[in-house]
């Protein structure tokens, strides 16, 4: 597994305990600065009021009371300053916390028995969901761990426990960053009602895989091999399918608007009350041999012939 994501990682960790160490020297600071200011304030209005008094038992009982009044506002700052610095103390004990799970998940990963690849993939999973701001870096492992696990992969195999269960936690809620799952063999996967939006499947084997009602907003299928696949009322709107293989798939009530079909291969892909407006570079020879009907919204054709992109020619 590659492991420039657990470096991020870390690299990241560190900068957040820089940050909050930072953080509590500069809130010390502050707080005695507040305080330095009161005093500086305030004293020299309580020797003027001493000054203007004649009474000695008056002026002794201001002086207590002055007194008095420092000693709460001293046992204030530093009652503040304690809290302070206990919550920062918290945090960094918390993010040490974090980092040392990490890094035993990470191990984990790359055991060899399963039930401890599983284990290392579930508190990653809860890390993520502990931390927002670690879920994006954990993903990519996860994205890194399948690409591992399913390297050599017999085409339609069973997919391993692992990485099913990697996949599943990539696939589940929405995300508003790209993941890298390219290259990859996932043919016959199981992505119904998916969250994969702006994916990157470019050159990956789908063949048979069941996508259907998945999200796939602005995801990337460049040369992908999505054969026999079943993507009926998936959202593929702004999807980059240059290229990719669409032959005898299923896009019944899908919603292909905005797509890029540049010398994508539709013969017999059934297209049904498929929505494909806006789709560009698309040519009537693509359509030739593809199941429509009156509901199907069609793209409009070019006057001109579109050439091949050079990558594909």
């Amino acid at each position: 597994m590659r492991i420039g994501a657990p470096v991020r990682f870390r690299a990241m960790r560190r900068k957040a305990a820089r940050q909050t160490t930072l953080a509590i020297i500069v809130g010390a600071a502050l707080t005695m600065a507040a305080f330095a200011g009161f005093l500086a304030w305030r004293l020299p209005r309580w020797y003027a009021e001493l000054q203007t008094i004649s009474d000695p038992k008056e002026r002794i009982s201001l002086e207590n009371e002055i007194f008095k009044n420092v000693m709460q506002a001293v046992g204030g700052a530093f009652v503040l300053g304690g809290l302070y610095f206990t919550g920062r103390t918290l945090a960094l004990n918390r993010e040490g916390q974090i980092t040392e799970c990490f890094s035993k998940a990470v191990e984990h990963l790359g055991s060899e028995q399963l039930c401890i690849r599983l284990g290392g993939i579930h508190a990653l999973a809860r890390i993520a969901h502990d931390s927002p701001k670690d879920a994006r870096p954990i993903m990519e492992i996860f994205c890194a761990f399948v690409r591992t696990a399913l390297a050599g992969r017999t085409s339609l195999a069973k997919l391993p426990l692992d990485a099913s269960a990697a996949l599943l936690l990539i696939t589940t809620g929405e995300k508003d960053y790209p993941l890298d799952l390219s290259g990859i063999d996932l043919s016959g996967a199981d992505f119904r009602n998916c969250a994969l939006d702006h994916v990157n499947f470019e050159d990956s084997n789908l063949q048979g895989a069941d996508l259907s009602l998945a999200s796939l907003r602005s995801s990337r299928f460049r040369g992908a091999d999505l054969m026999n696949s079943n993507l009926r009322d998936a959202d593929l709107e702004g999807a980059d399918l240059v290229a990719a293989n669409l032959c005898q798939s299923s896009f019944r009530d899908a919603n292909l608007r905005g797509t890029n079909l540049l010398g994508a291969n539709l013969s017999e892909a059934t297209l049904l009350g498929a929505d494909l407006s806006g789709a560009k570079y698309a040519t009537r020879e693509q359509f030739e041999t593809a199941i429509v009907d009156q509901v199907t919204v069609m793209p409009d054709f070019p006057e001109t012939p579109i050439g091949r992109p050079e990558k594909f020619a």
